[in-house]
């Protein structure tokens, strides 16, 4: 049998950090920014993709502390993907990342 894996790593900006009170004290859940720049006909341009990502304190993740919003972070872990019916009554998939691991970049410019 073929080993298959679903491994992630992005390296982006912490979004808005989700605080809801069902979720358990040991988990958080936050969006990410990830910025990728190129040149067009001379101007510089960003495409940003947005990712939900959430974890729980374990091995590589000790705590929470110091988290915050637009801080740069490198996030490992892998993708899950589920199907919800959005507003305008379609059928949609959401990605989002199970983070197994967060560290905390130091933004260099």
């Amino acid at each position: 049998m073929i080993e298959q894996i679903n491994r992630v790593e992005i390296v982006g900006n912490i979004g808005a950090i989700r605080d809801d009170e069902n979720m358990p004290e040991n988990m958080i859940r936050f969006s990410l920014a990830n910025n990728y720049y190129y040149l067009s006909r001379g101007e510089m341009k960003v495409d940003t993709t947005w990712f939900n990502v959430y974890a729980f304190i374990g091995k590589y993740i000790k705590d929470f502390e110091g988290l915050v919003k637009g801080q740069l972070v490198k996030v490992q872990g892998r993708i899950r993907s589920y199907k919800y019916t959005g507003s305008d009554g379609n059928e949609k998939t959401q990605y989002e990342i199970n983070a197994n691991k967060i560290e905390v970049m130091k933004d260099e410019e």
